[in-house]
C-alpha cells in the first residue's frame, strides 16, 4: 500500500504540519555518513553477507513515492556503483546487505534539491524509497574495458555530474566528473582502433566541468590545475581559454595561483 500522508506506518508516528523529516526518529536509526540525519534508513527484511565494498557494482528494486503517496520512481533492476555521489541510493545502499529490503526517508537534499524534477516531484520535496538489494558484484575496471565502452562509461559519469550541478550540488558534480576523467584514461588500445581523438574530447570535456565546479565551490587552484590540464590537451578549446580566464587570479588582488608543479594532479 502506499504510504499516507505524515508516513504514520513507516516513521511510527506522525509528523507535526510543516516539520522536517529530520524530526522524524521513530523506526529510524543511523549508521548513515549524513550528519544532518536528513537521510535515515528503516529495515523491513535482514539481508545475508555482507554490504558492497567500494567499487562494487549493485541492483536494486526500487519504489519511490512523495509524502503524498504519488509514485515517481519505479525500476525493477537498477544498476550502480554506489557511494559516487550523495543522492539517498548512492549513501544508503553501502549500509544494506544482499537480498535486505528497507525503507529509505530522505529530505530534499538527498532527493531532486530545491529545484525538484518537472513535472512529477515538486522543489524541495521529500521522498521515500522502498529498496530491495538484488546482487552485488564486482564492477567494471575502467582500464580493461575496450574504448568504446569507456566512452560510454565517462558519457554515464559525466551526464551524471551535469544532473548533480544543476541542481546546485557541485561536490558531487565534481566527483561524478573525476570518476569520468578515470573511465577515459588510455591505456593505448585507442591509438589502434581510431578511438583516441574521441577519448581526448571527452577528456577536455570533463576537464572543462570540474573547472567549473571547483570554481563553484572556490576551489580556485583546482579548478585553474583542472583547465590547465584541458589546454595541454586542446590548446585552442574555447571553454577552457574562458575558464582560465574566470579562475586565474588577478595580480592587482594580490591572489597567488598554486605554483605550476602542483597542477600535475590532473592529467590530460
Amino acid at each position: 500500500a502506499r504510504p499516507e500522508r505524515g508516513w504514520s506506518e513507516v516513521t511510527g508516528e506522525r509528523r507535526p504540519a510543516g516539520a522536517g523529516l529530520q524530526r522524524g526518529r521513530s523506526g529510524f536509526h543511523g549508521g548513515l555518513p549524513v550528519e544532518d540525519r536528513l537521510l535515515r534508513k528503516r529495515v523491513v527484511r535482514d539481508g545475508q553477507g555482507g554490504a558492497p565494498q567500494p567499487d562494487q557494482e549493485v541492483s536494486v528494486k526500487v519504489l519511490g513515492a512523495l509524502e503524498d503517496g504519488g509514485l515517481v520512481e519505479r525500476d525493477p533492476r537498477l544498476s550502480f556503483v554506489p557511494g559516487q555521489g550523495d543522492a539517498a541510493l548512492e549513501l544508503g545502499v553501502p549500509t544494506m546487505r544482499a537480498g535486505e529490503v528497507c525503507f529509505f526517508l530522505a529530505a530534499s537534499p538527498y532527493g531532486y534539491g530545491r529545484a525538484g524534477r518537472e513535472p512529477d516531484v515538486p522543489p524541495e520535496a521529500p521522498l521515500l524509497f522502498e529498496v530491495t538489494l538484488l546482487e552485488v558484484r564486482d564492477g567494471p575496471d575502467p582500464q580493461r574495458l575496450p574504448p568504446a565502452a569507456r566512452i560510454r562509461l565517462g558519457a554515464q559519469k559525466r551526464e551524471r555530474g551535469n544532473v548533480h550541478f544543476a541542481r546546485g550540488d557541485f561536490a558531487a558534480a565534481l566527483l561524478s566528473y573525476r570518476l569520468a576523467l578515470r573511465a577515459l584514461e588510455g591505456t593505448g588500445e585507442e591509438r589502434r582502433d581510431g578511438t583516441g581523438e574521441e577519448l581526448r574530447e571527452q577528456r577536455v570535456k570533463c576537464l572543462n566541468n570540474c573547472a567549473a565546479a571547483a570554481r563553484r565551490l572556490q576551489r580556485g587552484a583546482e579548478a585553474l590545475a583542472a583547465v590547465e590540464a584541458a589546454l595541454r590537451l586542446s590548446p585552442d578549446n574555447g571553454t577552457a581559454l574562458l575558464r582560465r580566464g574566470q579562475v586565474r587570479p588577478r595580480p592587482r588582488e594580490g591572489a597567488v595561483g598554486r605554483p605550476h608543479g602542483e597542477t600535475r594532479g590532473w592529467r590530460g
